[in-house]
């Protein structure tokens, strides 16, 4: 059986010379679902098919590379017992990279991302 790749190229995306299939985002909860509502502004369409228990590699490379959709892992334990480094809080937004586009194109229209709210929350209650 064949590989689909021979290597993996990892670094900030502004600095990468190819394309990559797969922009994984170490982050955290808050930040995660402000990513998850910002995939499906444009379309309106939600995030479905999220694949939530796996190993880390799994969730947050495999299955988004072979579904071509988003997918979050909250990180095994197996990798937080390697990795020192992660925090309690964090897991990974893994979003394919064609997808990535309408995710950064949402953020100045949504508040999600960084619009102001038409209204405040006293004139919604009193519309």
């Amino acid at each position: 059986m064949g590989s689909i790749s021979e290597y993996v190229i990892i670094g900030p995306l502004d600095e990468l010379e190819l394309k990559p299939d797969l922009v994984p985002i170490l982050c955290n909860p808050a930040q995660a679902s402000r990513l998850v509502t910002l995939s499906s502004y444009e379309s309106g369409i939600p995030v479905a098919g999220v694949q939530l228990s796996s190993s880390t590699c799994g969730g947050a490379v495999a299955i988004a590379l072979a579904t071509g959709r988003i997918n979050v892992s909250f990180l095994d334990l197996s990798s937080r017992h390697l990795v020192k480094r992660f925090k309690d809080s964090d897991l990974f937004f893994s979003i394919p990279y064609h997808l990535l586009r309408s995710v950064v194109d949402s953020i100045p229209l949504s508040i999600t991302g960084t619009a102001k709210p038409g209204m405040d929350f006293d004139e919604v209650m009193n519309e």
